[in-house]
């Protein structure tokens, strides 16, 4: 799990820095999107940054935007990319961006990873609040065959949908 969660956030991330590389406009939805003090431009724009980048952000968009941006989230997750790619016309695409990106295996993927991770596998109240899972707090997580195999394909149907919105936009 917490394997398949971080295939999942680096491939998310470099969708978003190839996007944001190749689109820089499409920083423009980030914005004017509630995500917006998520990627503060004073930190992206900060002298620090545009050093680090040559002085030059030309196709370094993306980079600089994902530079100390922690992408493991699954709230962030789980809108990040409908509101960059709201400029996607298709209605389909559009439509199955929001159902792969809100599925309900990848918010327990995301909160499974976490509790794997810096829980020590052990349940805990906000595992149990976030996923609405009937497992016992305190108790080790238990995961079975079949919530694995739900989990790898949300996240290999949310990684297709990225690639097939990311095409209708040119990235």
């Amino acid at each position: 799990m917490v394997l398949l969660w971080g295939a999942y956030e680096t491939f998310a991330r470099d969708v978003f820095i190839q996007a944001l590389n190749s689109r820089p406009a499409l920083f423009g939805a980030l914005l004017k999107s509630p995500l917006k003090d998520r990627f503060q431009t004073q930190q992206i724009f900060s002298y620090a940054a545009l050093e680090q980048h040559g002085f030059s952000l030309e196709k370094k968009l993306g980079s600089a935007g994902a530079d100390g941006r922690d992408f493991s989230s699954p709230a962030l997750l789980r809108v990040l990319f409908q509101h960059l790619f709201s400029g996607v016309e298709d209605e389909w695409a559009k439509r199955n961006l929001a159902q792969t990106c809100e599925a309900p295996e990848l918010w327990l993927l995301g909160h499974r990873r976490h509790v794997i991770a810096h829980r020590a596998g052990l349940v805990d109240d906000e595992y149990i609040r976030q996923t609405g899972d009937h497992q016992q707090v305190g108790e080790m997580l238990a995961i079975s065959n079949a919530e694995i195999d739900r989990a790898l394909w949300a996240v290999a149907r949310v990684s297709g949908t990225l690639v097939v919105c990311s095409s209708h936009l040119g990235v």
